[in-house]
């Protein structure tokens, strides 16, 4: 039993990658959702995930079913949440994403969820990003669907949610937040 909970909350962990054709903010696009946007810097370049890199752009379905992109929100600190359906841990965050949001959203604070794997491990469609929302009050952000090709799960150690904080100029400061509220709040802080 004790190894059945230490494998609950160790599951994989999300290693972030991007197989798309390359965006940069020159040839970057302007999505049309709810969410606002701000049009990024013509020089910027996806580098990476890593502290001190811009982080790849994407174009992924939210829980309404619009197109978002990571981009949109250049000049809002970011925290971009990784996370999966199954994990606890994920969940526990999940539950103060509407709190953190409304908070800090003054301050130029912009909270995405995005959702890697539903409860049987595939893909999440919107109806679970909209389960997901619905489940923990999440009314006023995106919840974004990875639907094949910006996180892949493929290694076996480590855990689930992969909390990344990004400043305004769209640089990873931290590219795994433990996953608690307190240490989210406090990083975020840091960096507003």
């Amino acid at each position: 039993m004790r190894w059945l909970f230490l494998f609950l909350t160790v599951g994989c962990t999300p290693h972030l990658v991007s197989d798309f054709e390359e965006i940069t903010g020159e040839n970057w696009e302007v999505p049309e959702n709810e969410w606002g946007v701000v049009v990024p810097p013509q020089d910027l370049v996806g580098e990476g995930f890593s502290q001190g890199q811009v982080p790849f752009d994407f174009r992924l379905k939210d829980q309404n079913g619009e197109s978002v992109s990571l981009w949109q929100f250049y000049g809002s600190v970011i925290i971009l949440d990784v996370s999966t359906m199954w994990c606890r841990p994920c969940q526990e965050i999940a539950r103060h994403v509407e709190k953190t949001y409304q908070d800090y959203r003054d301050d130029g604070f912009m909270y995405l969820t995005l959702l890697a794997e539903d409860l049987h491990s595939n893909r999440p469609g919107i109806g679970e990003l909209n389960d997901w929302a619905d489940n923990f009050g999440i009314e006023s952000v995106p919840v974004i669907q990875d639907d094949g090709g910006y996180c892949d799960s493929v290694e076996a150690t480590g855990t689930y949610p992969a909390v990344l904080l990004i400043d305004r100029e769209m640089r990873v400061v931290a590219e795994r937040l433990t996953p608690s509220d307190e240490v989210i709040r406090s990083a975020i802080e840091d960096v507003l």
